[in-house]
């Protein structure tokens, strides 16, 4: 749990602040209901200086959504995104740079954006139901994409 938390703390757009940046950014909703959803969208700016390789910056967009009645709380939903995305995203760039989590998590910086810049260079999409989940990863340069489908019993059996 300790090393979600410091994972999770370290994709906070958190840097030097006046007290009306941070008490925005502390009150800023992340979560809003449309059509009947609960939907937590985000772009981020991945500064990224992994000794050895050539700095780099890519471009992520998150998108998660589950019904706003009947299947989890909002804590949940907003819980249940930041885990998948943090681990999803720490452990595929890890792999990629052929390097520990703890040594990528030190040489990424994120920056939140208002809006995004053009195409982002990545999304991740995550669907709830209530039959479960599904996961989707999405290179928009290649068009790849890479799912995960899992029933909630699945989910919560790991």
């Amino acid at each position: 749990m300790r090393t979600l938390l410091i994972l999770t703390l370290a994709t906070l757009p958190i840097g030097p602040a006046t007290a009306q940046e941070w008490k925005q950014q502390l009150a800023k909703e992340l979560v809003t209901i449309r059509a009947g959803k609960m939907v937590a969208e985000e772009y981020q700016l991945a500064k990224i200086a992994v000794p050895g390789y050539e700095p780099t910056q890519l471009q992520l967009k998150v998108h998660a959504e589950a019904p706003a009645v009947g299947l989890m709380s909002r804590d949940n939903f907003v819980a249940i995104t930041t885990q998948l995305v943090v681990i999803t995203f720490y452990t595929a760039f890890a792999e990629a740079y052929q390097v520990p989590a703890s040594q990528f998590l030190e040489a990424v910086d994120f920056t939140e954006l208002a809006t995004p810049i053009g195409t982002p260079d990545v999304e991740i999409n995550l669907f709830m139901t209530a039959d479960g989940l599904q996961f989707e990863w999405v290179n928009t340069s290649t068009g790849q994409r890479k799912r995960s489908t899992m029933a909630w019993a699945d989910v919560f059996a790991k």
